[in-house]
């Protein structure tokens, strides 16, 4: 809901979904395209021009958390490490919302994301920027990219795939922690 996500279902029941719909905002706040995911068989594309980092314009939103920016390669995975940060909050921050959006265009859009946020001056309102990066090979080069473009770039990755892979799997309280207590500047010598 505080994305503003869709889901199509069956028209046969009524009830399946079939796709995810996200919305996706250009640098001006206006709508301009839908990345749409189909469930079965699993594919992605879009409508519209590019836009965006999706949740982008949450971050300007009254009650928008301005501790920690959590940025994920892909929609699910924000939305699913939204989630259990909302979730499992302490009592006195549940009343704000975590600061999620996920990359433009995954991992390989990772430095023109922050360029965007930069741009828009929201990476100086956060005491850190923590990057969510998928654990594979392309999440890993995709956190070094980031890192060469805003050295304090924070980053986590969870034990299974992503985010999304966590929640699925019920390791909710796994993933709150992973996210709020794991993320580090990785330097690669250490990586």
């Amino acid at each position: 809901e505080w994305f503003g996500s869709c889901v199509a279902l069956s028209e046969t029941d009524g009830t399946t979904p079939l796709s995810h719909y996200y919305p996706r905002f250009n640098a001006e706040g206006t709508l301009v395209r839908y990345n749409v995911r189909n469930l079965e068989p699993k594919g992605f594309y879009s409508i519209g021009p590019n836009g965006g980092p999706f949740g982008w314009p949450l971050l300007q939103e009254k009650g928008s958390s301005k501790f920690k920016l959590f940025i994920f390669e892909d929609e699910l995975s924000c939305m699913s490490g939204y989630y259990v940060l909302k979730q499992y909050a302490k009592a006195e921050w549940k009343s704000s919302h975590p600061a999620c959006i996920s990359l433009e265009a995954g991992s390989g859009s990772v430095v023109s994301s922050l360029k965007f946020l930069q741009d828009k001056g929201l990476l100086g309102q956060y005491q850190e920027v923590i990057f969510c990066y998928d654990n594979d090979d392309a999440g890993l080069k995709a956190y070094e990219e980031g890192r060469k473009f805003l050295p304090s770039l924070k980053g986590v990755t969870t034990n299974l795939k992503d985010a999304n892979d966590e929640l699925m799997a019920g390791r909710h309280m796994e993933l709150f922690r992973t996210l709020l207590f794991n993320a580090k500047v990785k330097h690669p010598e250490g990586m």
